[in-house]
């Protein structure tokens, strides 16, 4: 989705520089790292949710397939 090559990032710091000044770069590079942590651990946190339900989903699935299969009467039990 996002295929940047080397001269896109210095496209990119050249006008940070421009627009911004060289004093305010590494703070603004400091604030971007902090948000883009948070989202990381945010989807992380999602991620981790998603397939705890998804394992449960799985064997509440199997153990209501196992119940079924024990429920049912065998044919080859009658006389």
């Amino acid at each position: 989705m996002f295929d940047f090559a080397w001269s896109h990032y210095a496209l990119l710091l050249i006008v940070a520089v421009v627009l911004l000044g060289p004093q305010e770069i590494p703070t603004v590079l400091r604030f971007i790292g902090r948000w883009t942590g948070r989202l990381r651990r945010l989807t992380g946190e999602w991620r981790e949710y998603i397939e705890h339900i998804a394992h449960e989903d799985t064997a509440r699935k199997d153990e209501d397939k196992n119940d079924q299969t024990v429920s049912k009467p065998d044919d080859s039990a009658r006389i």
